[in-house]
C-alpha cells in the first residue's frame, strides 16, 4: 500500500511536471501586438551613420527581419534607411586599392541594399555627408536617392509622422 501512494504522487509529480514543461514549449512566439495595435502602416525612417561596415551590414539584416515582423503581425512597413555621416562611403561603389575582405564586405552591403529595395525599402544619402567625406555623387550605389542634407530630411519625415530610429 505504501509503494502505491508513493508511485501514485511521483506519477502526479511527473504528470504536473510535463504539464508545465509543455505549457512554456507551446507558449505563443513573443510578437508586438500592444505597440501595433490599431496600425495598418508603420511609417519609419532608419538613420545610419555608423561607419563600420559589419556593423552596418548587421543593422541592415534586422531592418530586413523587422520589414517581415511587421508584415506577419499585419502592419504595411514603409520603410527609409537615410545613409549619412561615416556610412556615406560604405555605400560607394569605388573599390581602387581596398584589400579584398573589405570589398568582400561592401559587395556584402550592396547586394543586402538591393534586397531591402526589392521588398520596398527606399535609401536615401546626404549630400552634405558625401561631398564633406569626398565621395563622388556618381561613385553612389544606384537606387539610393542624394539628399541635400540628412538633417533636413530626417526633420521632414519625422513631420510626416515616421518614427526615427537611429544608429551610429
Amino acid at each position: 500500500m505504501k509503494t502505491s501512494k508513493i508511485s501514485s504522487v511521483m506519477a502526479l509529480t511527473l504528470a504536473f511536471t510535463l504539464l508545465w514543461v509543455l505549457s512554456f514549449a507551446q507558449a505563443a512566439e513573443p510578437d508586438d501586438a500592444d505597440a501595433l495595435k490599431g496600425l495598418k502602416e508603420g511609417k519609419v525612417i532608419f538613420e545610419a551613420g555608423i561607419g563600420d561596415a559589419d556593423s552596418l551590414f548587421l543593422y541592415l539584416s534586422v531592418i530586413k527581419d523587422t520589414h517581415a515582423s511587421m508584415l506577419t503581425q499585419g502592419v504595411k512597413p514603409v520603410m527609409i534607411v537615410q545613409i549619412h555621416g561615416g556610412a556615406v562611403p560604405l555605400v560607394s561603389k569605388k573599390r581602387e586599392g581596398m584589400p579584398p575582405e573589405r570589398q568582400k564586405k561592401l559587395d556584402d552591403i550592396a547586394k543586402m541594399i538591393t534586397e531591402l529595395r526589392g521588398i520596398g525599402v527606399d535609401f536615401e544619402v546626404c549630400a552634405l555627408a558625401a561631398r564633406l567625406l569626398k565621395v563622388d555623387y556618381n561613385d553612389i550605389l544606384s537606387g539610393i536617392k542624394l539628399v541635400g542634407n540628412g538633417w533636413v530630411s530626417l526633420v521632414g519625415y519625422q513631420n510626416k509622422g515616421y518614427a526615427i530610429v537611429p544608429f551610429h
